[in-house]
């Protein structure tokens, strides 16, 4: 038995491929397309895995989010590599909202 599945895009997202392993403890894998959104990205917080461009000319890293007072966010880039950084240091790009693995 073959099934389909139609995929309506929402007007605001996008997918990534995956490149590396940083985030594997939380399931996602090198090769995995990750489904991100651009809306409700001002309210990512708590965990949230996140899309965020950090630094100039830099390219785009998977993330956990966590909002501070005072304007400040932790980016959780892999479970040992966690950076505090101002709001005006980081960009983000779109919240997950979906993953996708070939077998």
């Amino acid at each position: 038995m073959r099934r389909m599945m139609n995929v309506q895009p929402e007007p605001e997202s996008f997918v990534l491929k995956v490149t590396n392993d940083n985030m594997s403890e939380s399931g996602i894998l090198t090769g995995d397309l990750v489904v991100a959104s651009r809306l409700g990205t001002e309210t990512a917080d708590g965990g949230a895995l996140v899309i965020v461009r950090h630094g100039i000319g830099a390219g785009v890293s998977l993330a956990r989010l966590w909002r501070w007072p005072a304007g400040q966010m932790r980016v959780e880039l892999s479970p040992t590599a966690c950076l505090t950084m101002r709001a005006d240091e980081v960009t983000v790009e779109g919240r997950v909202v979906g993953l996708m693995r070939r077998y």
